[in-house]
């Protein structure tokens, strides 16, 4: 009888794994982002969207996934405009950066 490695399928979980970081301790480190998920928020009033994003990332050096959150309306903005782009796939190596208020990617 001959087997299969499972994980020769290709399937992923459609969960974000990883032990959860402050997205003020990824600011300005070169992160690899390995998934998204956009839903609405439980603290709908923190920004006009209503949306919160979780990302799965790797920081730059390190060999662990993390859970990152944002209700940041720009970076929401910046991944949604990135996923409609031709050649769009994870993983995105990027940075945050704060400008003012605002985060952006880089």
């Amino acid at each position: 009888m001959s087997f299969v490695d499972f994980n020769s399928l290709g399937v992923c979980p459609d969960v974000i794994i990883g032990s959860r970081i402050s997205i003020n301790d990824i600011l300005d480190k070169r992160i690899f982002i390995y998934k998204t998920k956009i839903d609405k928020s439980k603290f709908s009033d923190r920004n006009r969207s209503g949306l919160r994003m979780q990302m799965q990332i790797k920081i730059d050096g390190e060999g662990e996934f993390r859970s990152c959150f944002t209700g940041s309306d720009t970076l929401i903005n910046m991944m949604r405009e990135a996923e409609k782009r031709e050649g769009f796939k994870y993983p995105l190596r990027t940075t945050i950066h704060k400008s003012g208020k605002m985060l952006v990617f880089t």
